[in-house]
């Protein structure tokens, strides 16, 4: 029998889609990381300051059951979680 391990895993995500994705896990109760820094860009003759991930394309989520090991996944734009060996 296997047994899961209530941890930080690592979510590889489609890119642009980190916010989208932590908004869909915040409906799914489950525990994120998404770091965010600001970043301001100038459009001409404005400048504008928004948010963008540090990790493109990675989110990391806590994860406490194995139903919610098997709902990330299915998020829209999650493609898969990183595992090593």
């Amino acid at each position: 029998m296997s047994h899961f391990v209530s941890a930080w895993y690592l979510l590889y995500t489609r890119p642009c889609y980190e916010k989208k994705i932590a908004e869909r896990l915040d409906d799914l109760e489950t525990t994120y990381l998404l770091p965010l820094r600001k970043v301001l860009t100038n459009y001409k003759i404005e400048k504008h300051m928004h948010y963008e991930p540090v990790f493109s394309s990675y989110i990391f989520v806590h994860l406490n059951s194995i139903q919610q090991y098997f709902d990330c996944p299915g998020v829209n734009g999650v493609l898969c979680f990183v595992k090593f060996e």
